[in-house]
């Protein structure tokens, strides 16, 4: 009986990872699907903040401030492997895009270079405080969601 079991979880197990890699279109052999560890945004060779992946947690190099009615510098959001190299996504089959998400758009915006590119500037609309939250969007689904990123807006000048 307890071999009946111990085998019935193995293959249950088999199965949720079968699934689980199916989910972003790839088999444990093709070596096709990168995997971030860190997202890093970075405005004039200048490294903003960064994102650890597995701690879920965001190091803030440079606060990130726009006055109300202005827009920062182009800003490059990077995905990096174990390590520290950048990764591209020209060979992945399906479609990489970068998605940005502001909490409360009355008070900043981000306008991207063009849809779903990795660069874009962040757009003062009023005074306060706002999170973003960044997603590596691959295909149907993310493959990377951050925590919230404080972005301060200042009063206009």
């Amino acid at each position: 009986m307890k071999k009946l079991i111990s085998s019935d979880l193995v293959a249950v197990a088999a199965m949720v990872s079968a699934l689980a890699l199916a989910a972003c279109g790839t088999e444990p052999d093709e070596g096709d699907h990168h995997e971030p560890h860190e997202v890093e945004l970075v405005m004039g060779g200048i490294v903003l903040a960064t994102y650890e992946v597995e701690e879920t947690s965001w190091e803030v190099h440079v606060p990130l401030a726009v006055d109300a009615g202005e827009e920062t510098s182009q800003i490059e959001v990077r995905f990096l492997d174990d390590e520290g190299d950048e990764l591209h996504f020209e060979d992945e089959e399906e479609e990489v895009t970068l998605g940005v998400k502001v909490a409360n758009e009355a008070i900043a915006e981000f306008v991207q270079s063009a849809p779903g590119a990795f660069t874009g500037k962040f757009r003062g609309k009023m005074e306060g405080e706002t999170g973003v939250t960044i997603e590596l969007l691959h295909g149907t689904h993310a493959d990377v969601t951050t925590r919230p990123l404080q972005v301060k807006v200042n009063a206009a000048g």
